[in-house]
This record gives structure tokens, sequence and C-alpha cells, in this order.
């Protein structure tokens, strides 16, 4: 499913980005 995959990858970046953010704040 296409949309799947592009919910995968978009999930990927959101827990990077929440991942820097958290590394930054602390």
């Amino acid at each position: 499913m296409l949309a799947q995959a592009k919910t995968r990858k978009e999930y990927k970046n959101l827990m990077a980005e929440m991942r820097s953010s958290l590394d930054y704040e602390s």
C-alpha cells in the first residue's frame, strides 16, 4: 500500500524530529 509506506516514512521523520527536540531541550 502506497499510503501506508508514506505514513511509515513520515512517522520515521516525526520520531527523528521529536528525538532532536528532546535532545535540544536537555
